[in-house]
């Protein structure tokens, strides 16, 4: 593959990125977004007669509903989204009547399905909410103890980190970029404290002021890309039926809490999902220094397809984020091409009895791929893999 041709598509990925069929509803691409944008999405506890629990889009200025993505099949008390690998995590409530084992769950983005990884123990109090490190450490805060834990990704079994010595309710919990953990375990009036990872123990902070229901819980955190800290403010009602909630900021130097809008009812888990960093492109290199100079039919090749042409060209990058798409029995790959420019790579599936037959891709991988330029200024455009599709995965082709 020619490494040069890196700017065959420079060009075209201002529209390629802005363009990405996001919105798509068969497909339901999700991380196929801008290098800024980050997705709020929330989750509803279960409830009497919860009968849809959908993984919802949320409008991060209002707390409306953007879509319903799809059915998790449980219903959810918090929601984690891994910044190493992609993967967004729940937690459900209770199963049922005589099953009080809380689970981890792993849930698909793209069609909001959750598949369960395993019982997280230690009681049948819930997880308040979950929160990863940037490091890919699971944080929890469980109401079992009232304790932070850590949970297992590959079990889901949680440890206790250290007695917190302190008595909660609704407990949201987040990190933010510089790694401090913030903890609104006490109300809506309550202090918003910040947590130990280490030891567990927590620090009293600002008292928050200001909240749509300040008596009532706050049931989660989040901190989208500026740094800015969210909260859902919810009334719990009798029955556990769940009442109003709202979303809300909170400005953590002085505990003010601003009302961005109602939300759904029983919303009880919010988390925003941002684009994974770039890898280091220096981690591949090519085999021959010659290919990285663009000869004259790549250079015609640009022309062309900076004019809305098909020519066939290529691109490679890491990969950043990898979903399906049934509708177009593809997967859609989105790829680093640089260290500031996005590509989405539409990598064809195989038909195979009622299930498609997809490529073995995943996030950190180094793609390479032939093809063209699908619709350029289209709204659903994107690069088309048509040939000689490489997947190198730790310095091996794996494909």
């Amino acid at each position: 593959m020619f490494a040069g041709v890196w700017r065959v598509l420079r060009c075209l990925l201002l529209v390629a990125t802005v363009a990405v069929p996001w919105h798509l509803p068969e497909a339901r691409v999700v991380n196929a977004q801008s290098a800024t944008s980050c997705i709020l999405y929330g989750a509803q506890s279960s409830g009497p007669g919860a009968l849809s629990r959908p993984l919802l889009e949320l409008d991060p200025s209002t707390g409306a509903v953007v879509r319903a993505i799809g059915e998790t099949g449980f219903g959810l008390t918090a929601l984690a989204f891994n910044p190493r690998t992609g993967e967004l995590f729940g937690t459900t409530g209770q199963a049922g009547a005589d099953n009080f084992d809380r689970l981890l769950i792993r849930i698909n983005r793209s069609t909001g399905a959750g598949t369960v990884v395993g019982p997280i123990g230690l009681g049948s109090g819930g997880i308040a909410d979950l929160a990863f490190r940037e490091d890919g450490t699971l944080f929890g805060w469980s109401e079992s103890t009232d304790d932070l834990i850590t949970i297992n990704t590959t079990t889901g079994a949680g440890t206790i980190v250290g007695n917190a010595g302190i008595s909660t309710r609704g407990s949201g919990l987040a990190f933010s970029s510089t790694g401090t953990l913030f903890l609104a375990g006490n109300n809506a009036n309550g202090p918003l404290r910040t947590v130990n990872p280490a030891t567990g123990l927590t620090t009293v902070g600002p008292t928050l002021t200001g909240a749509p229901f300040p008596t009532q819980p706050i049931n989660a955190l989040t901190i989208d890309a500026n740094g800015t800290l969210f909260g859902v403010n919810a009334v719990i009602s009798l029955g556990g039926a769940g009442g109003p909630a709202s979303l809300i900021t909170i400005n953590p130097a002085n505990g003010q809490v601003s009302n961005r809008g109602t939300a759904i009812s029983r919303l009880d888990a919010i988390e925003f999902a941002c684009p994974l960093p770039l890898a280091d492109f220096d981690a591949h290199e090519d085999e021959d220094d010659e290919d990285k100079k663009e000869t004259e039919e790549q250079r015609q090749q640009r022309e062309r397809t900076n004019r809305g042409g098909r020519a066939d060209v290529s691109t490679e990058g890491n990969v950043l984020a990898v979903e399906e798409a049934p509708a177009l029995q593809s997967l859609l790959v989105t790829i680093g091409v640089t260290r500031n420019e996005r590509l989405v790579v539409q990598v064809p599936c195989v038909p195979k009895a009622d299930v498609l037959a997809c490529p073995d891709i995943k996030v950190g991988d180094y793609l390479e791929a032939d093809g063209y330029q699908n619709g350029v200024g289209d709204e659903n455009d994107y690069f088309v893999a048509v040939d000689d599709v490489e997947v190198w995965r730790h310095g091996k082709k794996v494909k």
